[in-house]
């Protein structure tokens, strides 16, 4: 029996499978897995490219698994891993790199744990040499699954730099994403498969729940890193609204809001914004993180490359990232204070952020900054049309929170109704 089957969901987008699979090869050497690339009714060089592919990198333990017809990532995955006989699955999107050593310590988790579920490794962006244009580049994708005090599921610390200590400590989670998924085979199939009703989203929380109901752990190892572009999939983000009604209907019961005990833990809070998304902040006063020394220097007056090492050490610092961007376009590298204020965007959802980083790619003639910052601008604003709404939400969210232990939420929920209110007084 095999240790390994490793199920690749795919539709079109050959260059990232081809990727992927030599990507596989050249960091996973020996002959204890096979390769099944569940492919749903490719008409792009797949059809004819993926089977010889596979036999030259993988010989008979590569397989092609094709059908006419398009596959939803549940749909796929599942057939992917029907014939499977090995101990272990794992579903890998067709737009992951492998890096050295990923496997053993996903392996190692699982085999630790008394109560194992599923194992899921840190997944990185591509670094700026091979996505020069993506703010993110090199930065975490996913660093597992938390769920935000409006219960909306997050990946955990979004943005940060790949080598913060936050994002290096193994968790046990509610859930974690799909996009690399280790389980044990049998688990798997005991739990009947990926739930099949949903079209390209929230599979992963389903199953995970599936498995914490079974008496299993959702582990996220980031001693197993990967890189992932995320999203590559055309239409990938089409059905989000009605994959978010299913899995509410089916197990949204099963969790519960996490972000901020997660985040407390390693010295962060939550903040609502203008439209109740939550992102989050440093809960220690600023110039000191929790656990960092009282003599930490601090940001005033340093360069561009000390503000950058600041940064990597205290990336929700917010002022800083202006700082930088500052010194960086008084110095004509606008494109370098582009992205700086992209990245504090992405960190610090708001109108004023959304606004500078939309500026400065106007001003670079970068299109598609211009076209994520104006639809992120245009998103919040349509959200504060609806004030009446969020502040039954707030007002919901308080009530939720207004239980021992919780006081700090109940309290950043009322703080955000009381300034709405006063706005609109």
């Amino acid at each position: 029996m095999d240790l390994l089957t490793i199920v690749i969901p795919v539709h079109g987008q050959w260059s990232y499978t081809r990727d992927c699979l030599q990507s596989l090869r050249e960091h996973t050497p020996g002959r204890f897995y096979r390769v099944v690339v569940a492919d749903g009714g490719s008409r792009d060089e797949t059809a004819s490219c993926c089977g010889p592919l596979l036999a030259e990198l993988f010989g008979e333990r590569g397989e092609h698994c094709r059908v006419s017809e398009r596959l939803s990532f549940a749909r796929a995955c599942n057939l992917g891993a029907k014939e499977a006989s090995s101990d272990y699955l794992l579903f890998l999107n067709n737009d992951i790199l492998l890096l050295p050593g990923w496997l053993e310590p996903l392996l190692i988790a699982l085999r630790n744990e008394p109560r194992a579920g599923v194992a899921a490794p840190l997944l990185l962006y591509p670094g700026a040499d091979v996505v020069p244009d993506w703010p993110l580049a090199g930065r975490v994708q996913h660093a597992g699954i938390a769920l935000d005090p409006n219960k909306h599921p997050v990946h955990l610390y979004h943005g940060f730099p790949a080598g913060h200590p936050a994002v290096r400590r193994p968790l046990r989670l509610q859930a974690v994403s799909g996009a690399a998924l280790l389980v044990p085979r049998q688990l798997f199939h005991e739990l009947g498969g990926f739930h099949e009703g949903y079209r390209n989203g929230s599979e992963d929380l389903d199953f995970c729940a599936a498995v914490r109901a079974a008496g299993g752990r959702c582990l996220y190892e980031p001693r197993s890193m990967l890189l992932h572009y995320s999203g590559a999939t055309p239409g990938r983000y089409e059905h989000v609204q009605d994959n978010a009604r299913l899995l509410n209907a089916r197990c949204m019961q099963r969790f519960i809001p996490d972000l901020h005990r997660l985040a407390q833990g390693d010295g962060f809070s939550p903040v609502l914004n203008e439209w109740l998304e939550v992102y989050l902040r440093e809960a220690a006063p600023e110039g000191k993180m929790a656990g960092e020394p009282a003599t930490a220097t601090p940001r005033n007056g340093k360069t561009e490359s000390q503000l950058r090492e600041w940064l990597e050490r205290r990336p929700l610092d917010q002022n800083a990232y202006v700082d930088l961007a500052a010194l960086q376009h008084g110095a004509g590298d606008l494109v370098a204070a582009a992205r700086t204020l992209q990245v504090r965007a992405f960190l610090f959802p708001g109108l004023t952020a959304f606004s500078q980083a939309l500026q400065a790619c106007l001003a670079l003639g970068d299109e598609g900054g211009v076209a994520r910052w104006r639809s992120r601008e245009q998103a919040g604003l349509a959200r504060l049309r609806q004030l009446p709404r969020l502040l039954e939400q707030a007002r919901d969210a308080a009530d939720w929170f207004d239980r021992p232990g919780q006081e700090e939420i109940r309290d950043l929920y009322l703080g955000w109704i009381e300034h709405a209110e006063k706005q609109t007084s």
